[in-house]
């Protein structure tokens, strides 16, 4: 039984480090949705694969998808105290 796990555990993996670049777009696109409360427009697209492009570098980790995800938001210069007075 424990085998089995074992082997269940490597072949996740496997797949997990073969499919690096869609799991990081599925999680920046999960990010985006979350951070805005709005859905993904195609609008979106190329912000996304811009995020994807930075973090890639770092392998996708999660603090720099979300970094990039917050400094790309409408809301980030609200969100980080920076709003223009107008």
């Amino acid at each position: 039984m424990a085998d089995a796990a074992l082997s269940a555990a490597h072949t996740l993996r496997r797949l997990f480090i073969n499919q690096e670049d869609a799991l990081a777009r599925n999680l920046a696109r999960q990010l985006m949705i979350y951070a805005t409360g709005a859905g993904i427009r195609f609008s979106d697209r190329a912000a996304i694969e811009e995020i994807l492009t930075k973090t890639k570098p770092s392998q996708h980790g999660v603090r720099s998808l979300m970094h990039e995800v917050v400094a790309r938001d409408p809301l980030a210069a609200v969100w980080l105290g920076n709003r223009s007075e107008t």
